[in-house]
């Protein structure tokens, strides 16, 4: 029994002094600012971190130039052995200094890098197997796989390989006395104060020479502690030209965003930015040592607070308005715009649309259903069933849907998929043959349209940016925004490049459905109202019981509000954007006013719009009682309607009490918007004079899940387009055609 256990202690002595593994526990003993990009992406590449939005499959099925491929892979491993060089390199300088024996070496970085693979391994190989399962799931063979993880390896090895060959080559250039000094001053006041981490070299008895081959540490004590140094910091200088070299590289892509070969996979960008910050992690603490992190602090706040300042204000704009001038944001402005005299103008405005729309139908005998579209946001899931299931409402009505909708409103992604078939509707109506049933149309909006954005981001809006654009005659600086509307226009052909005005006469001639954007506006909740026709009436809310003006008005018209901005000029891809403005991929929209309006998702207020379609319902409520049969709201879902849960913790932790009173506000927000919904449900009974029905098309299912994202697996889009054809929404589509009435269409 003695000598098993002498034999465990022996097997355990000489594991913990195996390189390798001293370096592991070092870092989970101290390397927080290290490992927690390797947590994020063992997390995020896993599903246990932001899953709901499809960040994993970033990472698991990434596209490049539309398609997932070796080439895709092979981009991903470039990225991903260039930030394990950034893992390793910045290791090194944290922690070379604790081990004097890797002054006895010829490549002491060559060597710690190995030693310290422990991590980088295993996420390899964690991220083979998760490839492995996810294109397998994705339909393809076995072969295509094994091009995949080759291209993955092959990658890294690439990068990785020319890194250190750098590295090799630039040995004998570092003794540069104006530059090493400050370096060998700075290690040596700093091993002053690290005197006990010299037991951490002490312990280590063995580690590998390649990764095949075992030795014993050498001796070290025959080195002075100059040599020592000199030998363990001859990186340092390398270290930071290979960064400013990346950051360069970095910037001069920034040139060249708009070219497809150059937008990276969306989750090598995010590689990408992990590896700039654990650069200048290292970079800092090659310089700072011990006080990196308080001056990361410092200069967090010391960034922070000059970035409010006017002279460092960047501002994304919004493409087509005028910045030369500003309109004034007050309760005053938004009240005098909102004129009994102008709401009542705006509302006769509007029923000459209504009767234009009415005119379309030639049947004496019974009057027409109006059609009011709610489309849910939901990013690209939401963009893609919405124009996939009103292709099948149109085609299923003899393309003949679409002339009975008078209004769509809704939020995000399912705007964007309405717009798009609005457009296509339109043109065919007009003498193009363009079959707009088709399958094509649904695949050409389903193309990735995350990597223009990460791309972008990553080497782009995280500097300083080069490049302008322009429109109407008016410069904005590129970013994330226009690289989202330009991927947008790419993949539908340039058929929404118009501006807002350009849709005024269709919309009021009702050639088309008038469609009015909402997003919320942050700094205050309201609605900013975009449409081409003149709708104040919706901005306010009278009521009989509190005359305030600042709570009367919770929306503001656009094309009023910024008349002098040139509002009829604004890219109709940028309303869109505003509209779908996800926190983070695409950024905040800064409008000219004072103070400036910032938008957000129009999904923040009201998701699938119902709320402004009925408030559209009470301004025209005995116009609509007269001269139609009701109204049929149709609901395009892509999000799920979650029953309302008892939740609760009798054993609350300090943390809960901490988080809950947040956390319980923003976990109920989609409860709150299903309580408005049914609250706005009861007050139409006491004005409604007409009769309405709702039909529901869901596209979620009790245990469906579809990323809420920009970027869909072809899997995901498959199933999309399968629940459009399933027995579930053809019996509502059914309905809805009987509801219609057959004056308009045929059997």
């Amino acid at each position: 029994m003695a000598k098993s256990l002498n034999k465990i202690k022996r097997l355990l002595i000489n594991l913990i002094g195996f390189f390798p593994v001293r370096l592991l526990l070092l870092h989970l003993r101290r390397s927080l600012l290290l490992l927690i990009f390797w947590v994020i992406l063992f997390g995020v590449v896993a599903g246990l971190f932001l899953d709901n939005i499809g960040v994993k499959y970033l990472f698991q099925t990434p596209e490049y130039l539309q398609s997932v491929s070796p080439a895709s892979y092979f981009i991903m491993g470039l990225v991903l052995g260039l930030f394990v060089m950034a893992f390793h390199i910045s290791s090194y300088i944290f922690y070379s200094y604790r081990f004097p024996f890797l002054a006895t070496l010829n490549r002491p970085l060559f060597t710690f890098s190995i030693n310290n693979s422990i991590i980088p391994i295993a996420f390899y190989l964690f991220y083979s197997v998760i490839i492995v399962s996810a294109l397998s799931g994705e339909g393809q063979g076995f072969f295509q796989i094994v091009l995949s993880i080759l291209g993955l390896y092959f990658g890294s090895m690439l990068t990785i390989g020319i890194s250190l060959t750098y590295f090799f080559s630039t040995n004998k250039t570092l003794h540069i006395e104006g530059f090493d000094k400050p370096l060998k001053v700075l290690i040596r006041k700093d091993r002053s104060l690290e005197e006990p981490s010299i037991e951490d070299g002490k312990k280590v008895k063995t580690y590998l020479k390649s990764y095949f081959k075992i030795r014993l540490t050498r001796e070290h004590a025959h080195y002075t502690e100059k040599q020592k140094l000199d030998t363990l910091q001859k990186h340092h200088l390398n270290a930071a030209i290979f960064f400013v070299v990346i950051l360069g590289f970095m910037v001069l892509l920034s040139l060249f965003v708009l070219n497809p070969i150059f937008q990276i996979p969306a989750g090598a960008s995010i590689i990408l930015i992990f590896t700039i910050y654990i650069m200048v992690i290292g970079a800092l603490y090659s310089r700072f040592k011990t006080w990196t992190l308080t001056l990361s602090i410092a200069l967090f706040v010391a960034f922070n607070y000059y970035s409010g300042q006017e002279s460092f204000q960047r501002i994304h704009k919004a493409f087509g308005l005028d910045y030369s001038t500003n309109a004034s944001y007050s309760i005053e402005t938004i009240d005098s715009l909102t004129h009994p005299i102008i709401l009542e103008n705006d509302k006769l405005k509007m029923l000459g649309a209504l009767k234009n729309w009415r005119a379309k139908f030639t049947d004496s005998t019974s009057k027409p259903k109006m059609v009011i579209l709610n489309c849910s946001g939901g990013g690209l899931r939401a963009s893609l069933w919405t124009l996939a299931t009103l292709q099948s409402l149109d085609s299923s009505m003899s393309g003949e849907f679409l002339d009975q909708v008078f209004l769509i409103t809704g939020s995000s992604g399912g705007m964007l998929g309405s717009a798009y078939y609005r457009e296509l509707k339109y043109r065919e109506n007009n003498g193009l043959q363009l079959g707009v049933h088709r399958r094509d149309y649904y695949n050409r909006l389903g193309n990735d349209m995350l990597n223009a954005v990460g791309f972008t981001l990553a080497v782009n809006d995280l500097f300083i940016p080069l490049k302008k654009v322009k429109y109407g005659g008016e410069k904005y600086v590129m970013d994330r925004g226009f690289a989202w509307e330009n991927r947008l226009l790419e993949i539908t052909d340039s058929i929404l490049n118009k501006r807002i005005i350009d849709y005024r006469d269709l919309e009021y001639n009702s050639e088309m459905p008038l469609l009015i954007l909402s997003p919320m506006i942050i700094n205050a909740g309201r609605r900013m109202l975009i449409s081409p026709q003149d709708i104040s009436f919706l901005a306010r809310n009278y009521n009989k019981y509190d005359h305030n003006p600042s709570y009367e008005i919770d929306g503001i018209e656009f094309m009023r509000f910024f008349d002098k901005q040139a509002a009829g000029k604004l890219q109709f891809s940028t309303a869109l954007r505003m509209s779908a403005t996800f926190p983070y991929v695409t950024p905040l929209v800064s409008l000219p006013s004072e103070p400036r309006i910032e938008l957000i998702d129009a999904g923040a207020r009201d998701n699938d719009g119902f709320n402004l379609g009925l408030r559209f319902m009470d301004e025209f409520e005995s116009w609509i009682a007269e001269n139609t049969s009701g109204v049929v709201v149709v609901k395009l879902l892509a999000n799920r309607e979650q029953e309302v849960k008892i939740k609760g913790n009798r054993n609350k932790t300090r943390l809960d009490g901490l988080t809950k009173p947040i956390g319980g506000v923003i976990s109920s927000f989609s409860n709150l918007q299903g309580f408005k919904y049914s609250e706005d449900l009861k007050t139409a009974e006491s004005w409604m004079t007409f009769p309405m029905d709702i039909y529901s098309l869901e596209l979620l299912s009790k245990d469906d899940n579809i990323s809420l994202s920009w970027h869909l697996t072809n899997n995901e889009k498959d199933r999309i387009y399968k629940r459009v054809k399933s027995t579930a929404i053809e019996i509502e589509i059914a309905a809805i055609r009987r509801q219609l009435g057959k004056q308009k269409f045929s059997n």
